[in-house]
């Protein structure tokens, strides 16, 4: 990829420095100016590069997220989370969802 590149690269300055001799420039002179040439086509595509991505981080940020609504479990818990403490033991004070998951499904049972 790199070398296609290179040949790429050489084969334009090359036409440019053609084209600026037939133009009436001496020969060194158009391959320095052709020279600067790709000089600045690399300088501005890796500016263009550049823009790009800033521009797409920008559109990315911009996007609202979508917030999804809660299910009927996810309500249950949000709303119940302080009644189902374990009182003792290793998991005291965490939430104990298995006693919560059997009332919940009790309830959904009616």
């Amino acid at each position: 990829m790199a070398d296609t590149q290179k040949i790429l690269e050489n084969a334009l300055q090359q036409l440019i420095g053609a084209g600026l001799e037939q133009k009436g420039m001496s020969k060194g002179e158009a391959q320095i100016l052709s020279k600067a040439a790709i000089i600045g086509l690399a300088k501005v595509d890796k500016t263009i590069v550049e823009a790009e991505a800033e521009r797409d981080r920008i559109v990315k940020a911009q996007k609202p997220k979508v917030k999804r609504k809660l299910n009927s479990w996810q309500k249950y818990v949000k709303a119940n989370s302080k009644n189902f403490k374990y009182k003792s033991g290793v998991k005291k004070g965490q939430i104990n969802l298995k006693a919560m998951s059997r009332a919940f499904k009790k309830g959904r049972r009616k």
